[in-house]
């Protein structure tokens, strides 16, 4: 499971491969410039002092040529030689460290913004739906906590891997170059290291997605706080709070000591196999001298490269417990961009440039997974031009139902249509165009009040800018604020009174100059004066627009060409203002309840 999700990671190094074989290049390199540097000092200074072969042990074995050379060569030369040697060697190693260093820090800065890229486009792309059932501070933690994560393990752990593993592989085979039966008993254990280091590897990747999981949690109930600070202090549940982030940092920490256990196991198991190892070559090998077979210095000389080998093998568990962590957060990162688009387009899609006849619900039903139906055989024709009001009691049906106008839904059965055409056949960048929506939650951004009035139509002029605020009545209030239309409002308009706010809302879909309206209680937020200013302006702007307007003040839909009265999912009357009361039904009940004096 583990090299699948991480094969899935390397997707995203694909397109820079050439960097990447460029730096395992200079990884090489780095390794053997490593073993070279530690594996020469020795002998060659060794030489130098002596003169000739003597004093080169293993070095004569390896490099037949070089120790030929060296016997020839008179003392004084050695002493020249042997310094630039080393000091070659040296700088090779300084420069292949470099170069390593740069390509795959750089690598995984671009590997990570690319993944952040592909996660933020995927997000995009998904439903309303699956942020209802999606906490905004879990998904925060996976663009920054996981990837970070991520991050380490396909830079840093990939490398050391990578230099490591050459390591081990060039100082073993050295190992059998010079002795095989020494290199098969020293090595005889590592083997069985297999199993008890795998069953650990598999915990310590459990106990790690279970940590990142905690971390998601806790930025859930830090944006939930932050979000809602002034309601935290004006109930006094600061405490409270602090109580629920310590608990959750307390468990996160009890999953941390347990995997920083399990990281532990894999140094003293290699320890112990190798000590082991190391016991039963000293025995066997003092057989051997003792019989005449073996000389002491070779020996010398072979334990030392055998001891090289444990430290790089140490380096190459530690790597291996970060790819693990990494491949935890992979996993979480891949859950959502593996999240299925329930809303997106067909093969084939139609385009439509305005609205010639109207908006059209046939049939349309509408559940979520698992739970009752929201809509039921829901029929209804809007007219090009018409202005059509929803009215009931709060979980009728009424948002779902203009949801479906610029599918943030689809129906579970039944259709939407704009002019004949299934909506689903358009083009969903084309429909979205077509309807411009305000909610009862005023959503705006934190740039300045031009950047949000023009937030659906960014290439408007300034005097288009001015228009659709004078015709929402903002032009007041922008007028009165330090730097008038490039005024920062602050996140979500903090700066700014409720009322003001929704207006600046009403502005942007004025400025959007689409040919559907999806009022969803736009005017729910406002005073009574800047209700009456609103309203005024929605009743012009509507004109001539097809309209969808959800209210809870009956007062604002009192001259719609036609009102709809929902109950539990379903139309249970319809007509204008006058007809309904005069049916003494649900409309006249929730008429009275509002007006009754």
């Amino acid at each position: 499971m583990v090299w699948p999700i991480y094969k899935r990671l390397l997707v995203f190094v694909r397109p820079y491969l050439s960097q990447l074989f460029l730096a395992v290049f200079f990884m090489a390199v780095l390794s053997m410039t490593t073993m070279m540097y530690a594996f020469l000092s020795g002998p060659l200074v060794a030489a130098m002092i002596t003169g000739g072969r003597e004093g080169l042990g293993t070095f004569a074995k390896l490099f037949p040529f070089m120790a030929d050379t060296f016997e020839k060569m008179p003392q004084e030369a050695l002493t020249t030689w042997v310094p630039g040697i080393l000091v070659v060697v040296a700088t090779v190693k300084g420069v292949a460290f470099l170069g390593q260093h740069y390509l795959v820090r750089s690598l995984g800065q671009t590997v990570i913004v690319d993944l952040r890229n592909a996660l933020f486009s995927k997000v995009l792309k998904l439903a309303p739906a699956y942020f209802d059932d999606n906490t905004t501070g879990d998904l925060m933690s996976r663009f920054t906590a996981d990837v970070t994560q991520v991050e380490t393990s396909v830079t840093e752990a990939l490398a050391d891997l990578v230099r490591n593993g050459l390591m081990v592989v060039g100082l073993v085979a050295q190992c059998f170059f010079l002795d095989f039966q020494l290199a098969a008993i020293a090595f005889c254990l590592v083997p069985l290291t297999a199993l008890p280091v795998g069953q650990f590897m598999k915990y310590l990747r459990k106990q790690a997605r279970a940590g990142q999981d905690s971390l998601g949690y806790s930025g859930t109930m830090l944006a939930e706080v932050l979000g809602g600070m002034r309601i935290v202090q004006a109930f006094g549940r600061e405490p409270h709070e602090l109580g629920k982030y310590k608990d959750e940092g307390a468990k996160y920490l009890k999953i941390m000591k347990r995997a920083i256990f399990a990281r532990g196991v894999y140094s003293p198991i290699m320890e112990i196999a190798g000590v082991l190892g190391f016991a039963m070559l000293l025995v066997y090998a003092t057989a051997r001298i003792q019989s005449g077979d073996l000389e002491a210095a070779f020996l010398l000389s072979f334990l030392t490269t055998v001891l090289m080998v444990y430290q790089p093998v140490k380096q190459i568990g530690r790597v291996s417990n970060q790819i693990l962590v990494g491949v935890a957060a992979a996993e979480r990162i891949f859950e959502v961009m593996d999240a299925e688009e329930t809303i997106k387009n067909k093969t084939a899609t139609a385009r439509l440039n305005g609205v010639d006849t109207g908006l059209h619900f046939k049939d349309v039903n509408f559940s979520y997974p698992g739970r009752d139906a929201v809509l039921s055989h829901i029929n209804l024709e809007i007219q090009r031009g018409q202005v059509v009001a929803l009215v009931g009691a709060s979980g009728a049906g009424k948002s779902t139902l203009a949801a479906l106008v610029p599918r943030f839904a689809d129906p579970s059965t039944g259709s939407v249509f704009i002019d004949d055409i299934d909506i689903t056949d358009l083009e969903l960048a084309n429909l979205r165009g077509l309807v411009s929506v305000v909610t009862q939650d005023t959503i705006l951004f934190s740039g300045s009040v031009r950047d949000n009035i023009a937030y659906a139509n960014p290439t408007a002029s300034h005097a288009e800018i001015e228009a659709a605020a004078q015709a929402a009545y903002c032009s007041e209030f922008i007028a009165a604020l330090p730097r008038g239309y490039e005024t920062l409002i602050g996140e979500r308009g903090v700066r700014l009174s409720g009322g003001q706010k929704q207006r600046l809302c009403v502005a942007r879909a004025i400025l959007a100059g689409s040919p559907i309206l999806v009022l969803d209680e736009a005017t729910s937020a406002l005073d009574t004066e800047s209700e009456r200013m609103v309203q005024r302006a929605l009743d012009n702007l509507m004109k001539g627009r097809t309209s969808l307007v959800i209210a809870h003040r009956l007062s604002t839909i009192l001259h719609a060409d036609q009102i709809v009265v929902m109950q539990d999912g379903r139309i249970t009357e319809r007509g204008t203002h006058q007809e309904l009361l005069d049916k003494k039904g649900e409309y006249s009940k929730l008429y009275e309840l509002q007006f009754q004096k």
